[in-house]
């Protein structure tokens, strides 16, 4: 019997997590874009903490009966993401308790690390979700050589910029020359050119292009992130878009323009914008409690209330919004990545609570 590459079980183990605990559901039924290593490690009862930390990027620690995960929240959380599930790897694959200073290995690393990062990428970026993500965005092949395609494909998947490159190459979908010269791009020129120049505050912060294929979606972005929103344009016909604000309280709507330091900032809730267009863009502003990463407790929406509907209305001024000629909704559940357990382990722990109560 020949033996087994060790790369390919990783592979294999990572189909049989997202089979066993039905993760695909989670992305066909539950409208979210990626598979979270978080409530996987939940799942299995893996604890999950997030520490600033120096060098290391996390580790995983092998306690028979209450294994667990560290991970550096001081990290961008698509980097962030990736660490969790190459933890997890260490974890699924029965490797013993590890601590990393990197998680992208060559072919010089030890197997085991090896297998951790195959397992890490085959879990979050298998081949179905990256075809998933590029039908209902209709990229082809050919957009994948446009760096801002792959950076906002790497923001649903969950994963950072680097990765998706990697993940992409790893597919078959990037040929190495293409790969090597995406992997020397820095992300923030990328956040930078889609907010039209302007700069995030917060350097781990990420932007969000949202077109019409991330209707009713449900999006996962970090605190202090910023949406830009590709829409269709009718104004010429006097038709503008509104933030809905019974139900997208604290959201605000700016037109966008080629530098966004120089944006109104007016709390216009109608756009008023040409009609030479047949798309135009503009800026959704997360409510204020968003805008910067949490310090403390008391800077997050508490567990049950995590979920945000945002919703917009294209319609005629003089006419009433239920005869809008088109809407534009999705939901937000920010995710905060201060220290502390991850927001699964904490929904976890609140619902046993509740259950030893009833």
């Amino acid at each position: 019997m020949a033996p087994r590459d060790p790369l390919f079980e990783a592979s294999k183990k990572a189909n049989e997590v997202i089979e066993d605990l039905s993760l695909k559901d989670r992305i066909r039924d539950g409208g979210y874009m990626r598979v979270d290593p978080a409530q996987i490690a939940a799942t299995v009862n893996v604890q999950v903490m997030y520490k600033k930390l120096d060098k290391l990027l996390g580790g995983f620690i092998r306690e028979r009966s209450n294994p667990g995960i560290l991970v550096n929240c001081d990290r961008s959380r698509g980097l962030m993401h990736m660490t969790c599930a190459h933890e997890l790897g260490h974890f699924f694959l029965n490797h013993e308790s590890s601590a990393d200073q990197e998680i992208y290995h060559g072919t010089s690393a030890s197997m085991v690390e090896q297998t951790a990062d195959q397992f890490a990428y085959s879990l979050l970026a298998p081949r179905w979700l990256v075809a998933k993500t590029m039908n209902d965005r209709h990229w082809t092949m050919a957009d994948l050589v446009q760096p801002h395609v792959v950076y906002q494909m790497s923001l649903r998947l969950g994963i950072s910029f680097k990765a998706m490159v990697w993940s992409l190459n790893r597919l078959k979908l990037l040929k190495e020359p293409v790969t090597l010269a995406l992997d020397k791009l820095q992300p923030k020129t990328l956040k930078v050119h889609a907010l039209g120049g302007a700069e995030l505050e917060h350097a781990n912060a990420d932007v969000w292009v949202l077109q019409p294929a991330d209707k009713d979606r449900v999006l996962e972005p970090g605190y202090g992130d910023r949406f830009v929103l590709e829409l269709p344009n009718h104004a010429g016909s006097g038709h503008l878009w509104s933030v809905d604000e019974l139900r997208s309280e604290g959201f605000t709507l700016q037109p966008f323009t080629a530098d966004g330091r120089q944006r109104d900032h007016a709390q216009s809730r109608n756009v008023i914008v040409g009609s030479g267009n047949a798309m135009l863009s503009y800026v959704l502003d997360p409510p204020e409690m968003y805008r910067r990463p949490p310090e403390k407790a008391g800077d997050l929406d508490p567990i049950y209330a995590r979920r945000k509907k945002v919703s917009l209305q294209e319609v005629t001024p003089w006419l009433p919004a239920s005869q809008a000629m088109d809407t534009f909704a999705f939901n937000t559940e920010f995710e905060p990545t201060r220290e502390g357990l991850s927001v699964s382990e904490q929904e976890k722990l609140v619902l046993a609570s509740l259950q030893r109560k009833q």
